[in-house]
């Protein structure tokens, strides 16, 4: 009888060890993104993770499930756009579909390099170095700017976007993946966004 009580609460430890994982969420460039998976932090938090979170915005947690929070912001990211002579939405509307496509090109590559050259992004590096994560979650909008920080602890990399699953150009081109970050990427096409 006692053996089975023992048995029965390393069970229990055990499976709050296995609930307790630790993502790591990277919510950038899109106000929109940062408001619908800032649900997405509160729903991992209510779970029991600890979860590291980067954004353009805070995440407003309180409260008790603050406690398993810790997050960074990327404060002069958006003050760089706004200070851009080129952010003219309206001027955009104007470029052909081929310039267009360049354009939005150009415009990822701008940012990706505006985005790693900001101190937020070189903390996160540190953090990246000591912190164990079990999985990270980047918004698409991210484009590739971070997959070399995956590289430093290879863990699972999960790319979204609130509408659908998002294939990289790797995935369309059916080529292997390049990073060894995404070689365990979840491809999670039959999901809806609350399960994911």
């Amino acid at each position: 009888m006692l053996s089975r009580v023992i048995f029965l609460i390393c069970c229990i430890l055990m499976g709050d060890i296995v609930i307790a994982s630790k993502p790591l969420s990277i919510l950038v460039v899109e106000p929109s993104h940062h408001v619908w998976t800032e649900h997405l932090v509160k729903g991992l938090l209510r779970k029991g993770h600890h979860v590291h979170a980067v954004s353009i915005l805070e995440i407003k947690v309180k409260g008790k499930l603050a406690q398993n929070l810790t997050y960074a912001v990327f404060d002069d990211l958006m003050d760089t756009y706004d200070e851009s002579n080129k952010y003219d939405p309206l001027e955009w509307q104007k470029y052909s579909v081929f310039y267009t496509a360049y354009f939005v090109y150009q415009c990822g590559i701008n940012a990706c390099d505006t985005m790693i050259k900001i101190k937020t992004a070189r903390d996160l590096l540190k953090v990246i170095k000591t912190v164990e994560f079990d999985v990270i979650v980047q918004g698409v909008t991210a484009i590739q700017c971070f997959y070399g920080l995956w590289e430093v602890k290879r863990s699972t990399l999960v790319n979204f976007n609130c509408l659908d699953y998002f294939e990289t150009a790797y995935d369309l081109a059916k080529l292997p993946l390049k990073s060894s970050a995404l070689r365990n990427k979840l491809k999670v096409s039959s999901y809806c966004s609350y399960q994911r």
